[in-house]
């Protein structure tokens, strides 16, 4: 054998490296005692040590090789990897956590997580959604705010300058979100750039693939016609959850897309937008004709809901079922 090899939390006190070690590889001519697995490298011979000196200095490493007779070497790549996800991702450091550095990092190292390929996109996906993702979705953050974020982790990009630096690829990404495309589908495409090849190589992983999680991502087309929703009927954008809500509804049938549509035009949102009659008709124009409200249309509706002709609910359910929001929803391929 040749070189030394250990890994875990390692301490440096006058001069000898002591480390929590899961394996060995020596030298020859060298020992090894396998009492403890607290160990110390002193003149370039590992020895077992049942106590690390509180006073040492002490930070995470993993070794491959000697680099000198001290065993030093530069803290582990894949470790500084994980730190950067925790730090750019949920915006705090890893001291806390030293057991979910460790899982993160062995998961890496091992490209495997639950007998499925494990690379570093995988794990910046699972900090975003699904339970892995609660603490990140619990900062509520908007689809620039997200997208800066993924500049950042992706990219190695400087948030406060990626609009000025990348106007035209930033506005790109941010359509494509506005839009409706889920957020794991914009990952994915970004996660294709150079940057976070170069990243993940010098961390030593893989970048890997992974499954759609979200409803918003695995289908988009539908997804697309539900942020149209929220920018028509609600002059918004969607929030992630309610988008994610909406689609996951439709798709397992406890909602239609009629249902999302009546929904949108009474619920309490809408109607605490104050308009008034004809702002109300001018918005079911927008929405479900894709279009200004021509003048003799706008009239024609305005007196049969003043006069008390119709109701509220009998204008958008018509819009609704019109044969012009049919067409807008085959465009969508519904």
């Amino acid at each position: 054998c040749e070189g030394i090899r250990f890994n875990g939390w390692v301490q440096i006190k006058n001069n000898d490296v002591i480390c929590k070690s899961e394996y060995a590889v020596l030298s020859e001519n060298e020992t090894v005692s396998e009492k403890s697995d607290l160990c110390v490298i002193t003149d370039n011979t590992l020895t077992a040590k049942d106590y690390m000196g509180d006073d040492a200095v002490k930070y995470r490493a993993d070794y491959d090789e000697v680099h000198d007779n001290k065993g030093h070497k530069p803290q582990d790549e894949v470790v500084n990897f994980v730190n950067r996800v925790y730090e750019l991702i949920l915006g705090r450091d890893t001291k806390d956590d030293p057991k979910g550095v460790e899982y993160w990092t062995n998961n890496l190292k091992t490209n495997n997580y639950n007998g499925q390929p494990f690379g570093g996109v995988k794990m910046v996906q699972m900090f975003i959604v699904g339970d892995s993702g609660k603490e990140y979705n619990s900062k509520k953050k908007n689809n620039e705010d997200f997208l800066l974020d993924m500049y950042a982790v992706l990219m190695g990009r400087d948030r406060s300058k990626v609009k000025e630096d990348d106007p035209e690829g930033f506005n790109y990404w941010y359509g494509r979100l506005q839009a409706g495309d889920g957020r794991e589908i914009i990952l994915k495409s970004m996660a294709n750039c150079p940057e976070f090849k170069n990243i993940c190589s010098k961390a030593g992983i893989e970048v890997g693939d992974f499954e759609y999680y979200m409803p918003s991502s695995k289908y988009s087309p539908l997804s697309h016609f539900v942020a149209r929703m929220y920018t028509r009927a609600l002059d918004r954008e969607y929030e992630v959850e309610g988008l994610d809500y909406w689609v996951g509804a439709i798709k397992d049938k406890t909602q239609t897309i009629d249902s999302l549509s009546a929904y949108f035009f009474n619920c309490p949102e809408f109607e605490g937008f104050g308009l008034n009659n004809t702002q109300k008709i001018q918005r079911l124009y927008l929405t479900f004709f894709d279009r200004e409200a021509e003048e003799s249309g706008l009239n024609y509706w305005l007196n049969a809901l003043e006069s008390g002709e119709k109701t509220w609910e009998d204008e958008y359910r018509y819009f609704i079922y019109s044969p012009e929001f049919a067409k807008i929803k085959a465009g969508f391929g519904l």
